[in-house]
Parts: structure tokens; C-alpha cells; sequence
């Protein structure tokens, strides 16, 4: 049988965005194999939901946008409790604060990717995001992570893998504002306050710093509610500004719990077309996009695919289970 040039076989392999799709064209025969595991790095391209349901202990499932089902993930339990408040994903890795410890796993991984991180100061380890400088499986001992932490006035948190035993440094932002996004682009930790301005934050002395490389969006007003957030999109660097309106008399609020909801919002008319949906009385965490990034070898990458049929309104049930991996038969890889 002739085979296709590897261009080819590369060109079919990078068209796949559905993880059990890519598994069995990996199975296929030893070059597809190879191709597959030359791919592999960066993949799968589209990242997936983390969403919580009522009912199941509200145990979170992954919603993959590609094929429209839901995923979950039972080669190990890796939530504790029934919330998932405080998560953040970064590289592929979900950081979340599990007292009196902070802790770093890969949901997507075989092999055992786990890490128990020291907590931070009490008060402080509720996590509003956490990023990584890179994956540790590239680099186990150098990653760096720098988080958002605190409820109410929130300050930036840097820890240092390779100086673990220093635990976390805390940047605390004076006067009226406060970080509300950081992320890491371009080799750089970068964030941006309450009133607009974007810093590079430098994580390499012992005490972390910023240095403010934009001006303010906006002046302070109490009255105006604003949230602002950094994007890296299509190669470029944005700061994007998100106004929630006014508040008349602020002794006359009422507090909430938070609905979220999940669709997608069209620029044209405004008009918002949600997935799936979800019970608006009910007080759940905003789904969490994950990045799904492989930076490992075969014997090691393994997807799992228990699949939930797509109509799962408030009881998810399983249609069918599968699990694949790509295992040693590329050894010569």
C-alpha cells in the first residue's frame, strides 16, 4: 500500500480537533503514530469548559465545543469538595488554593502530574487567577506562577518553583486601586488595575515589582462599576474595559449570588445564544476555559473520553465510555 507523503499525513493530522479522532488516526499504522507525536505539542488547539451541574456533587465536566458533548475525566479525582471557586487554568494546569495548601494538577495527563504548592497567607488564598510562566512538564524545577489572590482588595501573588521553600511573595497595589487581570505573554508577567493601567511585573528580584507601561483608561469613580482585563489574541495585546453601569444609592443595594452563563455573544445585535440551559436560581462557579497543552512523551499522554450525551440539562448521564492512549508502541519515537 503506498503511503502519503508525511506533508500530507501532517496536513490531515493538524485538520483533527477531536481528541478521540486523533487517537485512533494515531493507531493507524507506526508513521501515522510518528506524525501524530511530532503534532502533539501545543494540542489540541481548541481549548475545553469546565462546567459544574447540580446534582453528581456538582463534580465538574468539560465541555468541548468542537462535537458539542460533555467530558469527564476518571482516570483520577482531581476536585475537592463540591465548588470549584478559586480555580485557574494556565498551560494546560489547573491551580486552585486547598487549604492550607495550593495545588497544581493536569487533568490531562497519564502519568501522576501533581503538585502540592505552599499555601499563602490566610485570608489571602482564594485565587481570582493564576498563570504560568511555562508547563512544567518542559521544566519541572524553573516554572513560575503569579496569581491574583484575596477577596476584596486583591494583590499579586509570585511563586517560585526553584525557590520553593520562600513560598509566595505578595505585591500589594496602594491607594484606590487594585489588580483585576494579569497574564503571561511575550516571555513577561503583565497585569492591569481597577483604574486601567497596565504594568510589567518583574518576578526576578526576591521582592516582586511593576512598572507601569500604559496610562490610567480611566479616572477612579466609585459610582462606576468597571472591570477591565489583558487578551493576547491574533498576535496582538489588548487591554479590553467592561462597564457594568451605575449605582444610584448605595445604601439601597442587595447582594446576589452569581449566575452564570455560558453562549456565545454576537457584535452585531447584541444578542447572546447560551449552549445549553442552566438553572438561573442556582449558585454556581463561571465555567473555565482550558487550554489543552502536551509537552510530553507518548507513553505518557492519555485522553479519556467518557462521553455525555449533549441534552444533559441538570443530570448529566453517560452514553458511552472509552479510554485511549497512546501508549509505548512508539518507541522509536
Amino acid at each position: 500500500m503506498l503511503e502519503l507523503p508525511d506533508e500530507i499525513q501532517q496536513l490531515i493530522a493538524e485538520k483533527i480537533d477531536d481528541s478521540d479522532d486523533f487517537a485512533h488516526f494515531a493507531f493507524t499504522c507506526k508513521s501515522l503514530r510518528s506524525i501524530c507525536y511530532r503534532s502533539i505539542l501545543g494540542r489540541f488547539r481548541n481549548p475545553v469548559l469546565m462546567i459544574s451541574f447540580k446534582g453528581r456533587n456538582q463534580e465538574p465536566f468539560h465541555f468541548n465545543l468542537v462535537d458539542n458533548k460533555f467530558y469527564r475525566f476518571p482516570a483520577k479525582r482531581v476536585y475537592h469538595g463540591n465548588r470549584f471557586e478559586g480555580f485557574s487554568s494556565s498551560q494546560g494546569w489547573l491551580i486552585y488554593p486547598i487549604f492550607p495548601r495550593v495545588r497544581m494538577i493536569n487533568p490531562f495527563l497519564h502519568m501522576k502530574c501533581e503538585y502540592d504548592l505552599p499555601g499563602i497567607n490566610h485570608g489571602e488564598d482564594f485565587f481570582q487567577k493564576a498563570v504560568l510562566s511555562h508547563s512544567p512538564t518542559r521544566n519541572p524545577d524553573k516554572f513560575i506562577i503569579v496569581g491574583i489572590c484575596g477577596l476584596g482588595d486583591w494583590n499579586i501573588a509570585v511563586y517560585k518553583h526553584e525557590e520553593r521553600a520562600q513560598g509566595w511573595t505578595t505585591l500589594v497595589y496602594r491607594g484606590n486601586s487594585f489588580i483585576e487581570d494579569v497574564i503571561y505573554t511575550r516571555k513577561s508577567f503583565y497585569g492591569i488595575s481597577s483604574d486601567g493601567v497596565v504594568s510589567s511585573i518583574d518576578v526576578s528580584p526576591p521582592i516582586p515589582t511593576r512598572l507601569p507601561i500604559s496610562p490610567p483608561m480611566c479616572p477612579y469613580n466609585q459610582d462606576v462599576f468597571l472591570f477591565h482585563y489583558l487578551v493576547e489574541s491574533c498576535g496582538a495585546f489588548l487591554g479590553v474595559r467592561r462597564i457594568l453601569g451605575e449605582v444610584d444609592d448605595g445604601a439601597f443595594e442587595t447582594v446576589s449570588p452569581p449566575i452564570h452563563d455560558m453562549g456565545i455573544f454576537s457584535l452585531e445585535d447584541n444578542s447572546i445564544h447560551p449552549y445549553f440551559e442552566m438553572e438561573s436560581s442556582r449558585d454556581l462557579p463561571a465555567p473555565l476555559w482550558i487550554k489543552k497543552v502536551f509537552a510530553v512523551k507518548p507513553e505518557v499522554l492519555a485522553i479519556y473520553s467518557e462521553v455525555i450525551s449533549k441534552d444533559v440539562g441538570e443530570n448529566p448521564k453517560v452514553a458511552s465510555t472509552t479510554t485511549e492512549m497512546i501508549s509505548k508502541t512508539a518507541e522509536s519515537h
